[in-house]
């Protein structure tokens, strides 16, 4: 079989190795991406995976955290003026979270409406929000901007952080948790809720060390940029991505399955796949391999692999139902809080809150309820045929149910599945199985199957931890991309920096590669 050569080869096309093989085409070099699935996309997909005109995010379905990345921000790749990459923007709030009574708390990107909304229960908890989000706003384009770099030094950073007041606020939030935050600051019920719901996006449990960091990190994001739902669903996302690549004669070959990464004096050369074709790479190999299982692949990476085995996935993970609706939902709320885009249903219990990140980290389905939900077709009807509807529901839950193995998930995923929609009907009152014309559960193991970067379903890949941050992830001697001892071979993907999440995070992979072969980076990169 006739071998194909390319300047670079790159396995995998999820949402990160996409982006970093359209930044390497742009710049001018051949690129062949394969991927083992028949489609691309990786966590950003969109399928009918209910009734035909149902469209359904599978995976991430707020593209959110890449409005903040170049990428998208400053368009530089032309992902929106060029290659038809469009935002479902409207007035609604990005984020909202509804009470077992019917009231409501509502997350908006211009501050003052959410302090507003904060203050119809507490005036001095909506005045310490004020003072939280003032402060917290004026770190949020230096963590933009780091997030989307190749990794600084993480005790240099450290180091850096400390030699200031502001620095050393910072710092607290790396070494406070979730709880400590809030209890500081906050006083009503409801906005304490509001508060841990946003922090568990992280999926970190609410006493751990550093997760405040993420509650600080996604209240800042919320209010500097608009929310993230894509024009057809996230696959929007990938499909502008392979778009600009094959603009630039990069080559997308899909149900090709990457079985190991041949070498040459200690140098990555190319890639075979499990049908016996061959693909060479005259710069670079980057690929989308879980460095835990790094040596099925690429000789002499055991020592590596063993330690990546040791680094913990998160502390939860999510259960994900997709349904498809006879009729919009009609929460019951006021009406201002009936279109909000990504909403929590949860008790006015902060207690049965923190206890349910507890119960999820010790491999149980938490005991109280709370859920979020999306109906992705009121703000872009294309999701749904006429007078339709989608609703997307995510709860969290364990990865691995204590003492079982992860394939314990298929005996009760449509009994957990179906549990999450009947309790989600207590906040949506037309759910019913009147207006239900179609369902699919995606557990854990679900998602696992999807993508093995989904370590036991954990959507994050691996932890997000402090440790996890600037120049640790996944372990120091891989934080750079570059796998030691193999010259020419990167890594990308959620376990990589910047992490878990539709961020566009092959950005700084496709930096550090083109400063490594010392190319120009201003012909694609806003620096």
């Amino acid at each position: 079989m006739a071998e194909a050569v390319s300047d670079f080869v790159i396995v995998g096309a999820g949402q990160n190795t996409l982006t970093a093989a359209a930044y390497l085409a742009a710049a001018g070099n051949s690129v062949t991406v394969l991927e083992r699935h028949p489609y691309w996309g990786g966590g950003c997909i969109t399928h009918e995976v209910t009734l035909p005109g149902f469209r359904h995010d599978l995976h991430a379905t707020n593209v959110f955290m890449a409005r903040a990345n170049p990428l998208v921000r400053l368009d530089e790749l032309g992902l929106l003026s060029q290659f038809g990459l469009r935002y479902a923007d409207r007035e609604a709030a990005s984020h909202g979270t509804v009470f077992d009574d019917g009231s409501a708390i509502a997350l908006y990107k211009d501050l003052e409406r959410s302090c507003d909304s904060i203050g119809r229960y507490s005036s001095s908890d909506a005045k310490a929000y004020r003072e939280f989000m003032l402060r917290t706003l004026k770190y949020i384009p230096l963590f933009s901007m780091a997030l989307f770099l190749p990794p600084a030094n993480g005790a240099t950073f450290r180091k850096l952080l400390a030699a200031s007041a502001e620095g050393r606020y910072l710092l607290d939030f790396f070494n406070a948790s979730t709880i400590d935050v809030i209890d500081q600051n906050f006083t009503h019920e409801r906005t304490k809720v509001h508060m841990l719901r946003l922090a568990t996006e992280m999926m970190m449990r609410a006493d751990a060390p550093g997760s405040a960091f993420g509650l600080m990190f996604m209240a800042g994001l919320y209010h500097s940029y608009p929310p993230g739902f894509v024009v057809g669903g996230s696959q929007g996302f990938s499909d502008a991505l392979v778009r600009c690549l094959q603009h630039h004669g990069g080559e997308i070959v899909t149900g090709a399955e990457v079985n190991q990464v041949t070498t040459d004096r200690g140098r990555a050369t190319g890639v075979t796949t499990t049908d016996g074709r061959r693909y060479s790479a005259r710069l670079a190999v980057i690929a989308g391999l879980v460095p835990w299982k790094l040596s099925d692949y690429v000789a002499g990476t055991e020592a590596l692999t063993e330690r990546c085995k040791q680094v913990p996935t998160s502390d939860y993970t999510c259960f994900l139902t997709h349904l498809a609706l006879d009729e919009a939902p009609l929460p019951a709320t006021p009406p201002e809080f009936q279109s909000m885009g990504f909403t929590v249903v949860a008790p006015i219990d902060y207690d049965a809150m923190v206890r349910m990140t507890y119960d999820a980290q010790q491999g149980h389905v938490p005991r109280d309820f709370s859920a979020s939900y999306v109906c992705a077709s009121n703000g872009d009807p294309s999701r749904a045929p006429a007078g339709k509807s989608t609703l997307y529901l995510y709860r969290t839950v364990p990865t691995l149910l204590a003492g079982q193995p992860l394939e314990a998930w298929d005996s009760i995923a449509e009994a957990t599945g179906d549990d999450l929609v009947i309790q989600t009907a207590r906040y949506i009152p037309n759910l019913t199985p009147r207006t239900i014309l179609g369902r699919r559960y995606e557990s854990p193991l679900d998602i696992q199957r999807e993508s093995p970067s989904y370590q036991n379903g954990d959507v994050a890949s691996l932890a997000m931890t402090p440790d996890q941050f600037m120049g640790g992830r996944p372990i120091p001697e891989l934080a750079d991309y570059r796998v030691p001892g193999v010259n020419g071979l990167y890594l990308c993907g959620p376990f990589m920096h910047p992490g878990g999440g539709a961020n566009g995070g092959g950005r700084p992979v496709a930096i550090k590669v083109m400063m490594d072969l010392g190319m120009k980076l201003d012909k694609v990169f806003q620096l």
